[in-house]
């Protein structure tokens, strides 16, 4: 959870330090193995594989995917070779999405993507822009994304992610929490440590707020209803909440987490860090990518594998995308 103060406007150098903040907390160095979210840029996909490539190992003529005052995203050569891309040596892939396989693709050449999304107050971004937007993504380890581009054969329509050749995924399906379901969850989910360390400094910022503010009663409704899935498959089930804030840093704070709970009968037990869970996100699609019975949620553009460990994050990567709406 990110507190920021209100402001109307700030420096882009304010900007970009704040904006660094907004990045999902393991971003930086975090690795996929078994399988890797697909990102859709313009109109090209990508696997994205992992999140600060050494820079050393990357560097060259950039190709250009998008460049105004708003946005800008480029492909620069990768020139290395890790352990991140050794597994992905079959020629394709099969892709999946929210209920199973959507297409298959050619593994292209590894390459490094480069996202970047600014309000701009010059117009068009110029050259400089770009080299100083390369430039600061060598600087910073999640600035920059190691990925494989993919050449889909037909339509890959609804592209969430794609694992391994001899990976067979297991998908899970998604519902809504009936009222009784999402009852429990949110009861439990309030009260982890990290949920119940919100609720003093929401109560007091809440208490200084204008009544027509209609501020709600609990932190994790400051961006609307939470989310409560329930998750279904190979004999297992389980509950995600979901609390989602992109509208901005101003105000309290950006309220963002996902837990991920084992429904074991009645008893939900949770999977995801009680302390500091991983960052909100809405989920589109899971499966246990891995065969290791706990499962791995997508997004549009990123990946959470929660672990059978109750006090352990495992892994949370999204491919780096530097919108921040502060």
């Amino acid at each position: 959870m990110l507190s920021f103060s209100p402001s109307s406007s700030r420096s882009l150098a304010t900007r970009a330090a704040l904006c660094s903040a907004c990045l999902l907390p393991a971003a930086a160095g975090a690795r996929l193995y078994d399988g890797a979210p697909v990102v859709a840029v313009q109109d090209r996909l990508f696997l994205h594989l992992e999140s600060g490539p050494a820079p050393e190992l990357w560097g060259g003529t950039i190709e250009v995917l998008a460049e105004s005052d708003a946005t800008a995203a480029y492909v620069v050569p990768f020139t290395g070779a890790t352990a991140t891309t050794e597994p992905w040596t079959e020629p394709t892939v099969t892709v999946f999405g929210a209920k199973g396989p959507v297409c298959s693709a050619k593994l292209e050449k590894p390459v490094v993507l480069i996202r970047f999304d600014e309000e701009s107050s010059e117009g068009e971004r110029s050259p400089a822009d770009r080299d100083a937007t390369i430039a600061r993504a060598k600087t910073r380890a999640a600035d920059a994304a190691l990925a494989l581009p993919l050449t889909p054969v037909g339509a890959c329509e609804g592209a969430l992610y794609a694992v391994h050749p001899g990976r067979v995924p297991s998908p899970l399906t998604l519902s809504p929490a009936d009222a009784s379901l999402r009852k429990r969850a949110l009861e439990q989910f309030r009260a982890l440590p990290f949920s119940r360390a919100q609720e003093a400094p929401y109560a007091q910022w809440r208490a200084g707020q204008p009544a027509e503010a209609n501020a709600p009663e609990r932190w994790e409704a400051a961006a609307g209803a939470p989310g409560v899935q329930l998750l279904e498959g190979s004999g297992r089930k389980y509950v995600v909440v979901s609390v989602v804030d992109d509208q901005g840093c101003g105000d309290f704070f950006r309220a963002n987490a996902t837990v991920v709970f084992a429904l074991e009968g009645k008893a939900l037990r949770p999977l995801t860090n009680p302390v500091r869970p991983p960052e909100g996100i809405t989920v589109r699609a899971a499966a246990d990518i891995d065969s290791d019975g706990v499962p791995e949620l997508f997004s549009w553009d990123g990946i959470l594998r929660a672990t059978s460990a109750p006090n352990e994050q495992r892994l949370i990567t999204a491919p780096p995308s530097y919108f921040c709406p502060c």
